[in-house]
């Protein structure tokens, strides 16, 4: 890594420790985590993705992996018993990668599988975790993702204030995806007060927005083993040779992802404002 990009991680309060974490699935939540690394890749800093999933989720997203990339199954948390330290013992991996960003000044993004939210909650109390990092010189930062259906915002809100009661010397972000509509209640409704509930609970977290991607345009490209800066990069028949799309198909997929791409950055930007001068 270049002196400019260590200069960009240290001493600047920039999160070298990001984790992604949500009680339930299908909120948008590994998305993120993904889209947080091709920033990150952008500008040139070095990132390790550590995916905590079921064993049929992360066969399928084997693909994606990377050699410096960490999975950790879930049906393993059953062993926590014969291990030192329980359901840490599990985690081992996450921490010894979280050893080594502070050796290389790197990332390391964790992405929770959803409904762990408890053992997640476990692993920062058992270890002290904000302290651990704070030992490493580490800033570490919670990324809780919630959409706008009530049951979400509700655990969201339940997770925003556990993570701040267990480790409060980690930084807390809230993500509203509006993957299944947008954060617009009528006044007085179930919906407007859980929402109002889960802004009380972010009180002094970052707000992070995050606009809709049809799930089909992008599911079929990364099925096809494509990331989002692929996807960009290529020409419509390129992608549409990858996918099994016609060219035209492929090119109204292209842009929906390019444009979310581009609508992401500034959120992103918020927690992670690398220098321009650093990008690639």
């Amino acid at each position: 890594m270049s002196d400019a990009n260590k200069l960009t991680l240290t001493g600047t309060g920039m999160p070298q420790v990001i984790e992604f974490s949500a009680d339930a699935t299908g909120v948008g939540k590994t998305t993120a985590a993904w889209r947080f690394r091709h920033h990150c890749d952008q500008h040139g800093v070095k990132t390790a993705m550590v995916t905590i999933e079921s064993r049929g989720v992360t066969r399928s997203q084997a693909q994606r992996q990377r050699q410096q990339d960490v999975i950790i199954e879930t049906e393993d948390f059953k062993r926590a018993r014969e291990l030192p330290g329980g359901l840490v013992g599990v985690l081992q991996p996450l921490y010894l990668k979280i050893e080594k960003a502070a050796e290389t000044h790197s990332i390391v993004i964790v992405d929770w599988a959803g409904g762990q939210a408890q053992a997640r909650l476990e692993a920062l109390a058992a270890t002290q975790f904000d302290e651990r990092l704070a030992e490493l010189d580490l800033v570490g930062l919670a990324v809780i993702v919630s959409t706008c259906a009530i049951e979400k915002m509700d655990q969201a809100s339940n997770n925003l204030l556990r993570t701040r009661e267990v480790a409060p010397g980690l930084q807390r972000a809230l993500l509203l995806n509006a993957r299944g509509g947008a954060f617009e209640f009528i006044p007085g409704s179930a919906a407007a007060i859980a929402y109002k509930s889960l802004l009380k609970s972010a009180q002094g977290a970052s707000i992070i927005r995050f606009p809709p991607i049809e799930g089909e345009s992008w599911q079929e490209c990364q099925q096809a083993g494509l990331s989002m800066p692929q996807v960009i990069k290529s020409k419509p028949a390129e992608v549409a040779a990858k996918t099994g799309m016609n060219r035209f198909t492929a090119a109204a997929c292209r842009n929906e992802i390019a444009a979310w791409y581009l609508r992401t950055k500034a959120s992103i930007n918020q927690v992670l404002p690398f220098r321009a001068a650093d990008a690639v």
